[in-house]
């Protein structure tokens, strides 16, 4: 009974035909954008006098040009496969047409050898994701295909009466959504709709239909699966859910050992091991935002029906004010850019300080509160490789290179050439010159005491 979101677990209902909301979102309470409802809700039917929504479905070749790009298509991704290897999907004509340029090579979904986990029950949780040998930190743990793709958000299919109140007007979107998924779910091939089914609901009670309330559960969000953001619509409206099936059994850690991403040519949900994970050892993800307060991860996790019992949750007293200084670790930490030219991490000019002292204190509070895959660490990681570098510590300097380009691999999927850690991305020809003056430096203090002795 794995209580899996997506990555944003903030979901909402925009008011707008095509509009959708999700991954990362600060939801506002306005005529427009409306959060869903969860716990109990107790008048659950359209309001006198609305009839039933009658969904309008045609599913699209994803490789035709009979939509534009706004639009929002159902169809089969990637296509060409056999269904049962292919998922429903409901996104934007834009979306499928880079999904469809990204896997035109028809590269297979990667399967790790031998095989990594198993499902079963995981105590006090229902069914978990369990490691079934060592696991080496970056090593692929699963890769799978979605089994259905919608909006994050669920959009207004008609336009409503100006008398609904805003519960009222919640349970007709939550209605109406139900009914396009149904039609969704049913092009679905048998096994993964099977699949689907045997999710857990965890919004059984609030509006929510069975199949919207499982998409609501067990939906993942992805950075390679949005639309370009829109002015006017809410942050996250451009979002998608994408629901699995093995990832759908990850339990939630606030210290979590596996990080996912979205691989799109291969077009499957990828988990990777951010540290080394030990035969046995539960496999976790991270449903929520980890580095708030204990009272603010239980609220929101309470929405999904999970109650966290992890290292951090069990004792907040000692674990909130670590969670708090890594927060500010991260608030100090440049973002990344969109110029993947102009990042911080093509930034390999050698630091004015040599002091490695913070940096230290900054990754062992990162690494003991379980942050590994914030990118609060992998920017420390890059700090300390310059400036050991910058110290003519080649030692060092390599050994964090590898740190940075296994935290690569394990959130992003980016494998990094042995070559370019080998030279620690050229900062070991740094430290070999910073040796060099080093030793020159002895020689002429050297030949100084020698020539004061004569």
């Amino acid at each position: 009974m794995s209580r899996t979101t997506h990555d944003a677990i903030r979901e909402a209902l925009r008011g707008v035909p095509g509009g959708a909301a999700g991954t990362r979102i600060e939801v506002t309470i306005d005529p427009n954008v409306k959060r869903a409802p969860f716990g109990v809700v107790t008048d659950r039917g359209l309001p006198a006098g609305l009839p039933p929504h009658t969904p309008n479905q045609p599913q699209y070749d994803a490789r035709s040009t009979e939509f534009s790009d706004d639009e929002i298509i159902v169809t089969r991704l990637p296509p060409g496969e056999e269904d049962a290897n292919s998922t429903m999907c409901m996104v934007s004509g834009r979306l499928a047409r880079k999904v469809v340029k990204a896997t035109s090579g028809h590269a297979p979904v990667p399967q790790p050898i031998p095989a990594t986990f198993c499902i079963r029950e995981a105590p006090g949780k229902g069914l978990g994701m369990f490691a079934t040998r060592d696991i080496l930190a970056g090593e692929l743990i699963v890769a799978e295909r979605p089994l259905l793709v919608t909006p994050a958000g669920i959009p207004a299919r008609r336009t409503l009466p100006e008398h609904l109140t805003q519960a009222q007007v919640s349970q007709v979107l939550l209605a109406d959504a139900e009914r396009e998924y149904e039609v969704l779910l049913e092009k679905t091939a048998p096994a993964l709709r099977d699949a689907f089914m045997a999710l857990v609901d965890s919004h059984r009670f609030d509006g929510s239909g069975p199949i919207s309330g499982r998409i609501r559960t067990n939906g993942f969000g992805a950075d390679d699966m949005t639309d370009p953001e829109k002015p006017g619509y809410a942050m996250g409206a451009n979002a998608y859910s994408l629901v699995c099936d093995n990832l759908s059994r990850m339990n939630h850690n606030c210290a979590p050992n596996a990080p996912r991403y979205f691989h799109v040519s291969t077009f499957s949900m990828q988990v990777r091991a951010i540290r080394a994970i030990k035969n046995g050892e539960e496999i976790t993800t991270a449903y929520c935002e980890t580095l708030v307060p204990f009272v603010a991860r239980k609220a929101e996790l309470a929405r999904y029906d999970v109650k966290c019992t992890c290292s951090l949750c069990i004792n907040p007293s000692q674990s909130d004010p670590l969670l708090a200084y890594c927060k500010k670790v991260r608030d100090r930490t440049p973002r990344a850019s969109g110029n993947c030219d102009r990042g911080w991490y093509t930034d390999f000019s050698v630091p004015e300080s040599t002091a490695v002292k913070s940096l230290l204190a900054d990754l062992a509070a990162i690494v003991k509160v379980g942050q590994e895959f914030e990118s609060s660490y992998v920017f420390t990681l890059f700090q300390l490789m310059k400036t050991y570098a910058a110290r003519g510590d080649v030692t060092n300097a390599r050994a964090y290179a590898k740190q940075y380009a296994v935290w690569h691999l394990a959130v992003h999927g980016k494998e990094v050439d042995d070559k370019q850690v080998e030279s620690a991305f050229g900062m070991v020809a740094v430290a070999e010159v910073v040796l060099r003056m080093k030793g020159k430096m002895k020689g002429k203090m050297a030949g100084g005491k020698a020539n004061a002795a004569k």
